[in-house]
């Protein structure tokens, strides 16, 4: 109870705080939220399921295809695109998932794990036509591909898990993201300032806070520094167009089992079925979802090997970027002949 008092004190004192200084000081910025493939008909996009994607390929469209999915959920592409590199072998493919970077915003029923499943599925149809396609997917998106490669096995040649998020509830219980008061603060503060952010559109709002939230901390206790050598975030390791803060919070709610109706999921329940080797990464400073994590995550898998990135945290592809691809290239050359 004193606890939750002292808590609340220090809201009502920052919230005075703000209201003292102006709204306008609190949502002072360099970044302003870029509208979406709705609002810019210069983006890139395909239209899947009935809503625009902001994709961006790289490489010869006859070359196999290697579809990459981004973390979160929220996050977007861009902090990816250095797995690029593989274009001179490989068609590669990148997409905001709906709600989140440049794609199209959507009401939040539409956000949840399972038609994040039917968009993957139609992405992997729209590219593939007909063909196997690989799958490198990061944190959420490593996840995401773990369901998928249990329910559509024969549609791949092969899937990179790197550095996944806890894909059973046993693991999600024990993970601890510790964060400071000067965090707090923070939050509380880009809070305000982002309920005068009210353009490009409607969800403006939501996903500038969200921006502020994990792009601008430079203070301790960032809640995810310890997915990074020396527990320092770097500005670089949240290069995102755009955050989706509302997928964040909605396709979360419902694989954790936080929301009434939508039981916690098993993300390697069914992985079985796919009898290739599956390859899974894991940075060796990250102390939240590092090697351990992620030979846990590997023990129901068939055919799986990890490979860890030395000086690297959790963004092994934005912190190693040449060395991360090395095994991820050697790894697709191996299952695409294997599957042929």
């Amino acid at each position: 109870m004193l606890i939750n008092m002292n808590f609340g004190i220090l809201l009502l004192a920052i919230v005075i705080l703000m209201i003292t200084l102006g709204g306008s000081g609190c949502a002072s910025t360099s970044y302003t939220v870029p509208k979406t493939v709705v609002d810019d008909a210069s983006l890139p996009r395909i239209e899947i399921n009935g809503v625009l994607l902001h994709s961006r390929t790289f490489g010869n469209p006859n070359s196999p295809v290697v579809i990459v999915l981004h973390g979160g959920p929220g996050w977007d592409s861009r902090y990816l695109l250095s797995i690029q590199a593989l274009k001179d072998e490989f068609f590669v493919v990148f997409y905001d998932q709906r709600g989140a970077g440049l794609s199209q915003r959507v009401p939040d029923e539409q956000l949840t794990y399972k038609v994040m499943m039917e968009d993957l599925d139609a992405v992997v149809g729209h590219y593939g036509k007909g063909r196997k396609v690989s799958l490198i997917g990061h944190s959420w998106g490593a996840m995401l591909a773990s369901l998928y490669l249990a329910q559509y096995p024969d549609k791949l040649a092969g899937v990179v898990i790197a550095a996944s998020g806890p894909m059973t509830g046993e693991i999600a219980d024990r993970l601890k993201w510790p964060f400071s008061i000067g965090f707090v603060f923070h939050a509380g503060w880009n809070w305000f300032g982002s309920l005068f952010v009210h353009e490009p559109d409607e969800y403006a709002t939501d996903d500038y806070f969200y921006y502020q939230l994990f792009a601008t901390y430079e203070g301790p206790g960032h809640p995810l520094a310890k997915y990074h050598c020396g527990d320092t975030v770097l500005a670089d390791d949240y290069s995102v167009w755009r955050f989706g803060g509302r997928a964040l919070n909605e396709v979360t709610a419902t694989y954790s089992g936080s929301r009434e109706g939508w039981p916690r999921i098993d993300f390697t329940q069914g992985v079985e079925n796919f009898d290739q080797e599956v390859l899974f990464m894991a940075g060796a400073c990250d102390s939240i979802l590092g090697p351990e994590v992620q030979r846990e995550h590997m023990r129901p898998f068939p055919d799986a090997r990890l490979v860890v990135i030395e000086n690297a945290g959790h963004d092994i592809f934005t912190e190693q970027p040449v060395t991360s691809l090395i095994p991820v290239r050697a790894y697709l050359q191996a299952s695409i002949n294997n599957d042929q």
